[in-house]
């Protein structure tokens, strides 16, 4: 009774604090308790997008999964990009070369101070054994926030034309990170401008995909 009583202190050890409530508990292999996880809702397949070879999301942006990724969005909880990482799901068949996360504007980096999709890639290659590509694709055009638009069509306008990659992709198979999934109008045009480059596969995934 003891031995087994070890084991589970040490696969969810006691007395450490939930990332998502704060309280302390016994914690699962995303650092989240018992009643914070019943809040986490998982995302079924999403629907294939234009001039992707794939689509991974981990869970909807609703509950407590939304919560901690506006956490570390906008109120610069780094530490989360770990966790919140441990909830993408790679299918296996998917051969990748790099992962590159969906650049921030110059200046909208400027002021947030960091990309969020970039903290969520470091710890997704890491236990990937995939590396980080950041270089391959830049954002030239400083368009308005996503979240802020809520028509799918406006939402595509918005970020037409507005990432540029660079001839190093060519023949590589990409992932393409992103925080939040909502219509897939980024990720399709950061699609695109990789395409034209070169790539050889663009697949897609993201912490969380919109509800609706």
């Amino acid at each position: 009774m003891k031995l087994l009583e070890a084991f589970l202190n040490a696969l969810y050890p006691k007395h450490v604090t939930c990332c998502a409530c704060g309280r302390d508990g016994i914690l699962n292999e995303h650092e989240v308790c018992e009643a914070c996880e019943k809040e986490i809702l998982y995302a079924a397949q999403m629907p294939q997008l234009s001039g992707l070879d794939g689509i991974a999301c981990g869970l909807l942006y609703a509950a407590q999964g939304a919560e901690l990724v506006k956490r570390l969005k906008y109120r610069n909880e780094k530490y989360l990009g770990e966790i919140l990482a441990g909830y993408i799901k790679i299918p296996d068949a998917w051969q990748i070369h790099c992962i590159v996360p969906v650049p921030l504007h110059p200046s909208r980096r400027r002021k947030r101070g960091y990309n969020q999709s970039e903290i969520l890639a470091k710890h997704l290659g890491k236990s990937l054994g995939v590396p980080v590509e950041k270089h391959l694709l830049v954002r030239v055009k400083n368009t308005l926030p996503q979240a802020n638009i809520t028509d799918a069509k406006k939402r595509a306008q918005n970020v037409k034309g507005a990432f540029l990659a660079i001839p190093a992709s060519v023949g590589k198979s990409v992932l393409l990170l992103d925080d939040v999934i909502t219509t897939g109008s980024t990720v399709e045009e950061c699609a695109k401008a990789l395409r034209r480059a070169g790539a050889k596969n663009v697949y897609a995934c993201s912490v969380c995909r919109s509800p609706t």
